[in-house]
């Protein structure tokens, strides 16, 4: 493992380790404000704007070395899960309060399909960072999979109260719930 891990650092082009750039100490302020503006939009182009812009700040863990291996993490995701998963691992190792880092491992974690190992990191990204809707709709995926509809419906509750935004969500609630709750009268 640490040899595909040094492997993946030193193929790395000079350019991407000086591009790499710390998340100011402003990031908690305008992330409240991304979430507040999120939550209010109808515009549609807008979300997607604000989206990309939590998406960079949850994006950047402070730590050159953590970042390095994340974003090559993210490359594995296309070809090599199985060195994703090597990636993510170890940047939650250097990394461990990088919310978005545990959010990818479980995304790999359930492209494996081992689902258990996804549950644990999605919550750990939830647990760094209790406005993570991916994380929250992983979860709610997961739950849903294997039948526990109940949890799957809070998750999804939980994630559009945050992002309204999110693909297909309405549908999804409303079958989840009416599964759940039961047809209203």
């Amino acid at each position: 493992m640490l040899r595909r891990i040094l492997l993946a650092l030193i193929v790395l082009p000079l350019p991407a380790l000086a591009a790499s750039v710390a998340v100011p100490d402003s990031a908690p302020a305008e992330l409240d404000g991304l979430f507040a503006r999120l939550k209010q939009t109808q515009d549609s182009a807008e979300a997607a704007d604000i989206e990309g812009r939590i998406a960079e700040i949850w994006g950047n863990s402070r730590s050159d070395t953590a970042n390095l291996l994340y974003e090559r993490g993210l490359e594995a995701m296309n070809d090599d899960r199985e060195l994703a998963l090597e990636l993510f691992s170890a940047v939650t190792e250097i990394q461990p309060d990088f919310a978005e880092a545990w959010q990818e491992l479980g995304a790999v974690n359930f492209e494996l399909e081992a689902h258990d190992a996804a549950i644990l990191s999605l919550e750990q990204a939830i647990a760094l960072e209790p406005r993570h809707y991916g994380a929250l709709v992983g979860l709610a995926t997961i739950f849903e999979m294997y039948g526990n509809r109940k949890a799957a419906l809070e998750a999804l509750r939980r994630a559009y109260r945050i992002n309204p935004h999110i693909p297909d969500i309405e549908r999804r609630l409303r079958v989840l719930s009416r599964d759940v709750e039961g047809q209203r009268i």
